[in-house]
């Protein structure tokens, strides 16, 4: 009887549900996707030849793959599948060294810490004393860290990786003298509270400065030998490195056995490169080969992309100036790709360096289109610096990117090195389904982690898929 039970309500269920999708699975299968050409700016035939492919879905069960090639046929192809499970989407998980302010057992995360006993602090050595002067239950103190600490302590932690690691107490003083952060005028403050045999109960210790704490960010690239790593001293998010007269360069710590035994030997890390003074590293990259890596940079004179060679060392290959990028905005991220490296920022600011037999240039630099309005306060962006595809044949480069987080129109801007040919909007027949309930719509296949109020889950092995590509008619 029970068994008759689920049964039935597993039927009823998947009527109920196949109901809920019949218009959308009618239109997938008797009408073509539709995507149609706007043109904004600009001649259209400079980006003729060019095929925009779209990935959609509409609730990880009805999913469509489109093609739409610009040109004189203006023809869209789709072809539509139908998954009785939910699809599930995953994403590139980076493994990345990070180094925090703390000994052995805990560390200083937003400037501040917590913990049960003053062994387990972030500064043991303060809490101490300040726990030997608590009479009461709870008891309050600021002290200077430079009274305590000549150079601030550093642990290491490694996210995304499964490679073992000792941070211990020597460990913790070897990378204090390696990267020799002084704390200068930075005081804490500590609080101690006692329980009713009068120990510790909890130590709770916290930066105090007029401005933001100060902190390390954290860039890291790995290979297959070994990870190498930078960093700048920040205060707040302002793209700046604070001197403290700290050791500043390029890092590599290397590895030791193989890959499903992998020890990190924080002893050996060692600085391989220097820095000039001003500059302000963004962020690390290696290529696929493992021969090259790339290093975003910003300094009193603007924007670079240093290029290192990677041959049983590492030795500065070129350094590429970045032309006509404003200091208006933070800079955003980092795409290795065919022909080239593409740098935005995230008031949708770019520049692209292309690469030519092993040599570095200049190309061109552009903001595509703020398709959401400027970058907000509150941080709604628009998806271009964050979700973008290029295509780059030696004489144009075309962008493309969603226009914004919730339906499926497409942004497409072409450039050659003087500036831009053509921009142009690709509405799609999918944007205007009937039949959903309000709030509901089809939308681009991916996990798209930007997403705004987007939550989100993916198994080990679930599919990587970025649901815009472009590609081009030889």
């Amino acid at each position: 009887m029970k068994k008759t039970l689920t049964l039935f309500f597993v039927v009823v269920g998947l009527i109920v549900f196949l109901l809920s999708v019949a218009p959308i699975v009618v239109d997938g299968k008797k009408e073509q996707v539709i995507i149609t050409q706007e043109v904004l700016s600009g001649d259209p035939g400079a980006a003729s030849g060019i095929t925009l492919a779209i990935a959609s879905h509409w609730n990880r069960h009805l999913l469509w793959n489109t093609e739409y090639t610009i040109g004189d046929t203006k023809i869209t192809e789709s072809e539509f599948t139908f998954s009785g499970k939910p699809v599930s989407w995953g994403w590139e998980r980076g493994e990345n060294a990070n180094f925090y302010f703390g000994t052995a057992k805990s560390a200083l995360e937003n400037g501040k810490n917590s913990s049960a006993t003053c062994a387990e602090s972030a500064f043991p050595k303060i809490a101490d004393k300040v726990a030997y002067r608590t009479g009461d239950s709870k008891y309050s103190e600021t002290v200077s860290i430079a009274e305590y600490y000549k150079v601030y302590p550093l642990i290491f932690r490694m996210e995304g990786s499964m490679a073992k690691y000792h941070c211990d107490r020597d460990t913790t003083e070897y990378l204090s003298e390696l990267f020799h952060i002084s704390p200068a005028g930075d005081r804490l403050e500590v609080v101690v509270e006692r329980n009713s045999d009068k120990r510790p109960s909890l130590v709770q210790q916290r930066i105090v400065r007029e401005d933001s704490p100060v902190f390390l960010v954290n860039l890291s690239a790995n290979a297959q030998e070994g990870i190498y790593y930078t960093y700048r001293l920040e205060a707040g998010n302002r793209e700046e490195n604070i001197d403290r007269g700290q050791s500043t360069g390029i890092f590599f710590i290397p590895y030791r056995g193989e890959e499903k035994a992998r020890q990190i030997e924080l002893l050996q890390m060692k600085k391989s490169c220097e820095f000039l003074s001003d500059v302000i590293p963004l962020e690390l990259k290696l290529n696929k080969s493992g021969d090259i890596l790339y290093l975003a940079a910003k300094s009193k004179g603007g924007y670079s992309l240093f290029v290192y060679q990677l041959d049983g060392g590492i030795y500065l290959k070129q350094e590429v100036f970045l032309k006509n990028i404003q200091d208006t905005s933070s800079y955003c991220q980092m795409n290795l790709v065919d022909g080239g490296v593409l740098l935005t920022w995230n008031d949708n600011q770019f520049s692209f360096v292309a690469e030519e037999g092993g040599e570095y240039f200049w190309w061109c630099s552009g903001i595509f289109p703020q398709t959401m309005g400027e970058l907000s306060e509150e941080g709604g962006q628009n998806p271009f610096p964050r979700e973008n595809v290029l295509m780059f044949d030696g004489t144009r480069l075309v962008l493309a990117a969603f226009e914004n987080w919730e339906n499926m129109e497409v942004r497409l801007v072409v450039y050659n090195r003087e500036g831009e040919l053509y921009c142009g909007r690709y509405k799609n027949s999918q944007d205007n389904v009937c039949g959903l309930a309000a709030g509901d719509h089809i939308e681009p296949q991916g996990a798209r982690l930007w997403a705004p109020n987007r939550a989100w889950s993916a198994g080990k092995d679930d599919p990587i898929v970025f649901p815009l590509s472009l590609t081009v008619i030889e």
